[in-house]
């Protein structure tokens, strides 16, 4: 798996934000997958229910623009780390809100993610 500094990671996102229809997600997690990561749980009060329709991670752009500005991605990235103690930034086209308030950062579930790295 491809690994880059946060910085590095930036630079990606500035890069390849262009398409109106592109979002990046940090994910965190104690799992280090080859391709792609298995749909995420629902998990009303903390409990395993059933699977959701993609994989969830924590907002960082969308729709041709940062949603805070660049320095909130190190926010996001230590927010991450409290579900894994690895740092993952993901890509997909078709993604929905998600409704995790353990983080308080804005949760999304992204139907056809890709990992891009992971952070470093």
């Amino acid at each position: 798996m491809k690994q880059m500094t946060h910085e590095q990671a930036l630079e990606y996102i500035e890069k390849n934000i262009a398409s109106d229809c592109i979002v990046f997600a940090i994910r965190g997690d104690n799992f280090i997958p080859k391709n792609k990561f298995r749909k995420s749980w629902n998990r009303p009060d903390g409990i395993k229910t059933t699977r959701k329709n993609g994989v969830c991670g924590m907002l960082v752009a969308k729709n041709n623009a940062w949603d805070e500005a660049p320095e909130s991605m190190l926010k996001e990235i230590e927010n991450a780390k409290t579900y894994g103690s690895h740092v993952f930034l993901m890509s997909g086209t078709n993604y929905y809100g998600g409704n995790d308030e353990y983080s308080g950062m804005q949760e999304i579930c992204i139907k056809d993610h890709k990992i891009i790295c992971e952070i470093i």
